[in-house]
C-alpha cells in the first residue's frame, strides 16, 4: 500500500514541479522586447463598452478617465450598460454624455449575459467601429491607453491586453496581494508570451478585440470567464491575442478577503468549466495549431488542479512532520530539494521586484499577507473545481473613489 502511495505522490509532485518549470523557462524570454511589426495605418476607431451593477460610487471617475484619453474624441464612443441597476449609476453615466443603455433582466443576471446583450445591439444598429474595448466599471484608464491599443491594432494585432495595475494597492493586505500578483503576471507571464507569440491571456478588462473578429466568436453568456473562454476560441483559430505594456489601466482590487474568495472562487469556477468544455478540442486539435502553444494554453487552463494538487503534498508534508511513524514516504524528503523550492518561492518574488524597481517598504510590509493569500488560493480552486457547474455571478462591490481617495497616486 505505501509503494502505491509513494508512486501517486511521486507522480503529483512531477506534475506540479513541471508546471513550476515550465512556467520558469517562458518567463525568462520576458527579458528581451519584440521586434514590433510596423504597419502604417489610420488610427483604429473604438466602442468603449462598460458593463456596470450597482456602480454609482465609482463610474463617474472611470468616465471622466476615458474621456481625457489622449485621442480623437471622434474615434471612440463609450457605452455604458446599466444592467439591473437600482441605484443612481445610470443617472451618473448620463451626466457624462455617454450612451447608456439600460438593461432588465433578473432572470439572467451576470457581466456574461450583459456584454452578449450589449453585443448584438451594438451589431444591429447602426454603429461601425473597428474594434470593441472592454473596461470595468470600477477602472482607471491612463490617458494613453487607447492610442496604445490603435498601436498594436495598426502593427497586425487582432486583440490586444493592456497591462491591469490596481488602483488601490495599499488599502489592505488583501489588494497589496493582487498588486505583488499582478506585478509578476504582467511580466513574466503576459510579457514572455507575447514575446515568443504564445496565447496572451484575456483578462476580463482592459482588453480590445477587432470588430470582425469579435463577430465570428460565439458568447457564451452563461461563462463566470468570458474573457478565458476567448482566449480559448481564438486559440483553436490559431489567433492570439497580443500584449501592449504601455496600454495602462487601474482595477480596484477587493480589500475584504471573504470578498476576494469569493471573487476567485469564481473565476475557478469558470477555468475549470472551459478547461472541461474545451479540452477536448484543444487536444483535436483540428486546425493544426502549433502544438507548443496549445500545450501552453492547457496548462494555463489546469492551474486549478495544480493549486489542488499543491495543497494535498503539503499536508502531506505536514503530517509527516508530526506523525512519528513515518507511513507516508514524500519523494526526495532525504534530498535538499524541499528546502531549496521552499528558499526559492520565499525569495523569488521579492528579488524580482527589487530587479523591476518596485520593491519598497510597504511591499515588504505585506510579503508575509501575501504568502497566506498564496495560498489561500489551494481551497479557492479545490471550491471551483467543485462548483465549476454552478453559474451564479457574484457582484464584487466596489467603493473606491479616486477624487475622493488618499491613496490617489495614480500616475494618469
Amino acid at each position: 500500500m505505501s509503494d502505491i502511495i509513494f508512486t501517486l505522490i511521486a507522480i503529483l509532485q512531477f506534475i506540479a514541479s513541471g508546471v513550476v518549470v515550465y512556467h520558469f523557462i517562458i518567463s525568462i524570454f520576458a527579458w528581451r522586447d519584440k521586434k514590433e511589426n510596423k504597419i502604417n495605418g489610420t488610427d483604429c476607431s473604438f466602442a468603449v463598452i462598460i458593463a456596470a451593477h450597482n456602480e454609482e460610487n465609482v463610474i463617474s471617475d472611470t468616465l471622466k478617465s476615458i474621456l481625457l484619453s489622449n485621442y480623437p474624441k471622434n474615434l471612440y464612443d463609450i457605452f455604458v450598460i446599466a444592467d439591473n441597476c437600482t441605484d443612481r449609476t445610470s443617472e451618473i453615466a448620463k451626466k457624462e454624455n455617454v450612451y447608456v443603455w439600460e438593461r432588465n433582466d433578473l432572470m439572467h443576471k451576470g457581466k456574461g449575459y450583459a456584454m452578449s446583450w450589449a453585443f448584438k445591439k451594438l451589431f444591429s444598429e447602426d454603429f461601425q467601429y473597428d474594434a470593441v474595448v472592454i473596461i470595468d466599471a470600477d477602472n482607471i484608464v491612463h490617458k494613453d491607453f487607447l492610442k496604445e491599443i490603435s498601436e498594436s491594432f495598426k502593427s497586425g494585432c487582432k486583440a490586444v491586453q493592456g497591462y491591469i495595475d490596481a488602483k488601490n494597492p495599499y488599502s489592505s493586505w488583501v489588494s497589496a496581494s493582487y498588486y505583488i500578483t499582478h506585478l509578476c503576471l504582467n511580466k513574466l507571464y503576459q510579457k514572455a508570451r507575447h514575446n515568443i507569440g504564445f496565447p496572451v491571456q484575456l483578462n476580463g478588462t482592459g482588453f480590445a478585440i477587432k470588430t470582425e473578429l469579435l463577430k465570428t466568436l460565439s458568447w457564451d453568456e452563461s461563462c463566470l470567464t468570458e474573457d478565458m473562454e476567448l482566449t480559448v476560441k481564438m486559440s483553436l483559430l490559431g489567433i492570439f491575442a497580443s500584449y501592449n505594456e504601455k496600454a495602462v489601466i487601474y482595477d480596484e482590487k477587493p480589500i475584504d478577503f471573504i470578498a476576494s474568495y469569493k471573487q476567485r472562487t469564481r473565476w475557478m469556477q469558470g477555468q475549470s468549466d472551459v478547461l472541461a468544455r474545451y479540452i477536448l478540442p484543444l487536444l483535436k486539435n483540428e486546425e493544426k495549431i502549433n502544438p507548443l502553444k496549445i500545450i501552453d494554453c492547457i496548462i494555463y487552463l489546469i492551474q486549478p488542479y495544480i493549486f489542488v494538487i499543491t495543497g494535498i503534498i503539503t499536508v502531506l508534508n505536514i503530517i509527516q512532520l508530526f506523525v512519528p511513524v513515518k507511513f507516508i514516504p514524500i519523494p526526495f524528503e532525504e534530498t535538499f530539494i524541499p528546502q531549496l523550492s521552499a528558499a526559492v518561492q520565499i525569495f523569488s518574488v521579492p528579488l524580482y521586484l527589487f530587479i523591476i524597481n518596485r520593491l519598497n517598504l510597504k511591499i515588504i510590509k505585506y510579503y508575509i499577507p501575501y504568502l497566506i493569500f498564496m495560498y489561500s488560493w489551494i481551497p479557492v480552486s479545490f471550491m471551483g473545481i467543485l462548483n465549476r457547474k454552478k453559474k451564479e455571478w457574484i457582484h464584487t462591490k466596489h467603493s473606491v473613489c479616486i477624487s475622493k481617495s488618499k491613496e490617489n497616486t495614480l500616475n494618469i
